[in-house]
């Protein structure tokens, strides 16, 4: 019996949901650490909608038998520049008071990781559903990612991995993706998070 097919596809405003529920799964423990117990729904309202950080405009889903199994969301440094200010405001807006208490956090990450130069693709979150892990779909999204930044002129991808991740960086280093550098511990709420910031120079096409 043949295996259902893994396909990649640009997503929708209609993956909305499944957007936001891998981004989280993506990160976590950090991520509601970071902005709070409202940024799961706070994400799905992002990701439904267009000209942030974490729009569906942004994202890729592997699908199979028509349902997604996992999620990439990624963006060039000209993407992060132009729409960093509309994020944080709409973040504000969705979180009000929550996120104004976790604003030193905020900072503090915003000059820990995310940071881009101009010809590299950024992998923002990269996450499989743990019942479809184990099948190769998050090599086939990190290939449609170096096919989309082939496409930018980007010549690298890069990524953020949390230290206490193991499994995500051995994924990613047998990719081909090498440590670049370390951040020092992030304290949030007395958690400490930490990552690696990890890049795969890719190949120049031969004209």
């Amino acid at each position: 019996m043949m295996k259902p097919e893994i396909r990649i596809r640009r997503a929708l405003p209609g993956d909305a949901d499944d957007i936001a529920r891998l981004v989280i799964l993506s990160a976590e423990s950090f991520l509601p650490t970071l902005f709070g117990p409202g940024i799961s729904q706070a994400l799905t309202n992002l990701a439904g909608g267009c000209g942030t950080l974490f729009s569906h405009e942004h994202a890729w889903i592997a699908e199979e038998q028509g349902a997604a199994r996992g999620m990439l969301l990624g963006y060039t440094g000209a993407m992060k520049r132009a729409q960093d200010p509309r994020t944080g405001l709409a973040l504000l807006g969705l979180l009000r008071a929550d996120l104004i208490r976790r604003l030193p956090g905020l900072l503090k990450m915003q000059s820990t990781i995310g940071r881009m130069g101009r010809d590299e693709l950024y992998i923002s979150n990269l996450a499989v559903y743990p019942d479809h892990r184990g099948k190769g779909i998050g090599s086939l999204l990190v290939a449609q990612a170096g096919r989309v930044a082939a496409q930018v002129g980007a010549r690298e991808l890069v990524l953020d991995v949390e230290t206490d991740n193991p499994g995500a960086q051995r994924l990613y280093e047998r990719l081909g993706f090498r440590v670049k550098s370390e951040t020092p511990a992030l304290i949030l709420d007395g958690h400490a998070f930490s990552f690696r910031r990890m890049g795969l120079t890719l190949a120049r096409s031969r004209v």
